[in-house]
């Protein structure tokens, strides 16, 4: 299969798209994978952790956050794309936006925190801060949903366990 790049002046979907396909896109299992995104009980980004030529400082901390940052991308697309599709969606026109910004910085920082090469303390605060506010507001806002939809409850879950590994990586940080 062929795939053409986009033509100047495409539109800018390309780029979400890829995060989507990233962080979203299910793995193959003919390896030995299951779906919770790990090889044989260990989590695939353990592993690039601990393989990576520079050691990390509190690898373990990282990696849970990385993961709860993945999550929470996750599931703010997945509720927008929800919110969507009740309905009123312009009932929840706030919640889809929070949802589309924490899906967007979450995803972000999790790519950030990937990289450890030309680490940064300053940069890496400054995304946990605003990845760990940003995901109480936008769990917040889901919370307000949480009764009447089942996405925004879980979503809201997936944001506040965002927000407390960023703030526990903010604490080993300082």
């Amino acid at each position: 299969m062929h795939i053409s790049p986009p033509s100047v002046g495409a539109p800018l979907i390309v780029a979400p798209l890829i995060v989507a396909l990233l962080f979203v896109a299910p793995q193959s299992v003919d390896r030995g994978q299951d779906h919770s995104g790990s090889i044989y009980g260990v989590s695939i980004i353990n592993n690039m952790i601990s393989v990576h030529p520079e050691p990390r400082f509190f690898p373990e901390v990282v990696s849970a956050c990385i993961q709860a940052c993945v999550d929470c991308a996750q599931a703010c697309t997945s509720c927008a794309d929800a919110c969507l599709a009740e309905q009123d969606p312009a009932a929840l026109t706030r919640c889809i936006r929070k949802n589309l910004d924490c899906a967007d910085l979450a995803a972000t920082v999790a790519r950030v925190l990937l990289r450890n090469a030309g680490y940064s303390s300053e940069v890496t605060a400054a995304l946990l801060t605003a990845c760990r506010a940003l995901c109480g507001v936008a769990g917040a806002e889901c919370q307000r949903h949480a009764t009447t939809y089942s996405h925004c409850r879980i979503c809201a879950e997936a944001c506040w366990e965002c927000e407390r590994a960023c703030a526990n990586l903010l604490r080993t940080l300082s």
